[in-house]
């Protein structure tokens, strides 16, 4: 398969007590798989195009973006199709609303994933659009730039004048905010447990995984689910026969039961699904949410045995939808370990924070890249390289070797513990393959990708 020209995207510089990051370090893309868009450069965008008073932009977009769904729904309709089979949806990474339960008191009960006002944003997103209109030379130094410290705020806020330099000063009573928010995001050490004093936990039902921040600027552009909950209405779906299982995509797979009893809160919707309209149920899962519906699978025949797991979703799941799985993990995972992650708020995290983020979320692991050599890109020796000091040549680099270089030996420990010494994610004995790449024990199977789009495949990495 003919690779594009490799591309510089960023660099990591490697020491013996920490690992630091700075743009620019070669990845080789293929067109093969889905990608997509951040919401925060759509948001930049839009922003920067439109002031926040400029509401009826954002419901003309709003209609705009759903009018094709409802003419489809209105078309099947008119053919006579309607509503037969229930159905489940699971959410993905980072695909579910999750709110404060327990912490900083003001936030308690109140979303936090995502919320940019509790990245401190409020004044920012007030300010912005006006002050970009003016100086539209300024956007990169505001939106796109690093900001560290108080000094660099007020470093920056010297240089602009009027309104611009009141985004700059709204950005700088703003990092204490974020800090605070990026406090409650992420995990402890062990990538399960919730900081001191703070618990979060994901909303329930189809809230959950509709609109990320349904506020009305960023309804639209955080949406999840809601066009495709938005077309199942019209064609006649109700709460009675279409369900959200959303989780805390943050903690290992094993965790969600044992913290959260999610599997067993599962068994109990699809049955419910099932006893309602007297059909089984069909489950339709996107990325990371099909990790967790075959480790649900793995989990029934772990309790019940495998012969009454397999009758269980032999009557209860009628077919398994599979949108963007997977099944072999991904490439890409493995660079947010080493380099960070910002989970589509690029202009909003940077650095040490999208790192911190990254490695706090203990449910990472599920979506590493395993077995290589079933993956169809054969001309790739490996997915990740590493230049050593000193050396003229890039070398292949387990992962996990990279990983250990940049001071992340407690994520490998993590990833070994939770996922590859798992029997119900990893080999059960050295002679049999891995659990989680058995094939989902139902009776139909459909998995849909995205092609004819640039994927991150392999990494470069030079240790200086």
């Amino acid at each position: 398969m003919p690779l594009t020209t490799p591309v510089v995207v960023e660099e990591v510089v490697f020491t013996r007590e920490k690992m630091t990051t700075q743009l620019m370090s070669e990845v080789v893309f293929t067109r093969e798989k889905m990608t997509t868009q951040l919401m925060s450069e759509v948001y930049k965008e839009e922003i920067m195009k439109h002031p926040e008073e400029d509401f009826d932009y954002y419901e003309q977009r709003e209609n705009e973006h759903y009018t094709n769904h409802h003419r489809l729904a209105k078309e099947l309709k008119e053919e006579g199709i309607v509503p037969t089979l229930p159905i489940l949806l699971v959410p993905g990474f980072a695909s579910s609303s999750l709110k404060v339960e327990q912490g900083y008191k003001r936030w308690e009960n109140k979303r936090i994933w995502i919320s940019l006002h509790k990245l401190g944003l409020r004044k920012f997103k007030h300010t912005v659009g006006k002050a970009l209109h003016r100086q539209s030379s300024q956007p990169q130094d505001i939106l796109g730039s690093e900001i560290r410290d108080e000094a660099h705020h007020e470093s920056l806020a010297t240089k602009l004048d009027g309104s611009v330099r009141q985004v700059a000063a709204d950005v700088t009573g703003t990092s204490k905010m974020k800090r605070k928010w990026i406090e409650h995001m992420c995990l402890q050490e062990d990538g399960i447990s919730d900081p001191p004093g703070v618990k979060v936990r994901p909303y329930t039902g189809l809230e959950a995984i509709s609109y990320l921040d349904p506020k009305r600027i960023t309804k639209r552009l955080s949406h999840v689910f809601a066009p495709l909950i938005t077309f199942l209405t019209e064609l006649g779906y109700d709460e009675q026969n279409l369900q959200a299982a959303p989780y805390d995509w943050r903690i290992p797979l094993h965790h969600l039961e044992t913290r959260d009893g999610y599997f067993t809160q599962l068994v109990k919707m699809i049955e419910t699904l099932h006893h309602y309209n007297g059909r089984p149920v069909l489950i339709i899962a996107h990325s990371m949410g099909n990790r967790v519906v075959q480790y649900f699978f793995n989990w029934l025949k772990w309790t019940r045995g495998e012969t009454d797991a397999t009758a269980w979703i032999k009557c209860y799941v009628h077919t398994f939808f599979a949108v963007g799985p997977p099944w072999l993990g991904a490439p890409k995972i493995g660079r947010a370990l080493i380099s960070g992650e910002a989970m589509g708020l690029d202009h909003f995290l940077f650095g040490k924070e999208r790192l911190r983020l990254a490695r706090s979320c203990g449910s990472i692991g599920c979506l590493l890249p395993i077995e290589r050599s079933k993956f169809v890109m054969n001309e790739i020796e490996s997915f990740y390289y590493l230049k050593k000091k000193g050396e003229d040549q890039f070398q292949p680099c387990p992962l996990k070797d990279l990983l250990q270089s940049c001071d992340a030996q407690r994520t490998v420990e993590c990833v070994d513990k939770n996922f590859m010494n798992n029997p119900l994610y990893g080999s059960r004995s050295e002679d049999q393959p891995m659990s989680i790449l058995e094939a989902p024990p139902v009776e139909r199977l459909f998995a849909l990708y995205g092609v004819g789009l640039d994927t991150e495949l392999s990494y470069y990495y030079e240790q200086k």
